[in-house]
């Protein structure tokens, strides 16, 4: 039986560290460079909206409402008042409340032209779906029936 000793030195270990650590960094760089455009951005296909926060003001006499709302590529994330404050919900008490119902039905997958309206603050919560309605016809992407074409000049 022969017995075969390898005697390495520390430079060689070294320098094989080196390289095997700068070849697993190229592999990971090239990796990441290589990945296809369609698993990096989610495609439009079945998207309703186009994504991102949209506003709109409110007026009620002197107070001006901030209306913002945020949408995902196919569902509505929230809608907020920014500029909520003391003195407009002792003025309109039933905007704080009309909001929250309002935005819970959008939330849970209701179309804003179904939204029940409560007979409480009727008028408060169809002046909220009028604003956010506004907004979601901003935000909805344009079907191909909605796009012109040139014979429709």
């Amino acid at each position: 039986m022969s017995k075969k000793i390898v005697i390495l030195k520390r430079r060689q270990l070294l320098l094989s560290a080196v390289l095997i650590v700068i070849a697993i960094a190229v592999v990971l760089i090239v990796s990441c460079f290589t990945k296809s455009n369609n698993t990096d951005t989610p495609s439009l296909e079945n998207a309703r909206y186009i994504p991102g926060l949209y506003s709109s003001d409110i007026q009620l006499s002197e107070y001006t409402l901030h209306l913002e709302l945020a949408v995902d590529r196919d569902c509505i994330k929230s809608v907020n008042i920014t500029n909520l404050d003391e003195e407009i919900l002792s003025m309109y008490p039933l905007i704080e409340p009309s909001l929250q119902a309002v935005s819970e039905q959008l939330l849970g997958g209701i179309a804003i032209d179904a939204v029940t309206i409560s007979e409480d603050s009727k008028f408060t919560q169809m002046m909220l779906i009028e604003a956010i309605g506004s907004m979601l016809e901003k935000a909805t992407l344009p079907t191909e029936d909605s796009l012109l074409t040139d014979s429709d000049f």
